[in-house]
């Protein structure tokens, strides 16, 4: 009965920590658009990624897969 109580210590240990590492991600884009202007200024000449786009989509790729 013990194992089946560490296994679920476990799944629950791992369910907090992804939880709170998706809702560092949610902060983190709310910082970067409340900080950078978002889209606010973004028209139709401008791109919302900014001026390196390659850079922008980068960062945000490995932002979301670590």
């Amino acid at each position: 009965m013990t194992n089946q109580s560490d296994i679920d210590q476990a799944y629950r240990t791992m369910i907090i920590i992804w939880l709170i590492l998706l809702f560092s991600q949610v902060v983190f884009l709310g910082v970067v658009f409340s900080l950078g202007g978002g889209g606010q200024s973004a028209t139709a000449a401008e791109s919302v990624l900014g001026a390196n786009p390659e850079i922008v989509l980068g960062a945000a790729i490995l932002a979301v897969t670590n």
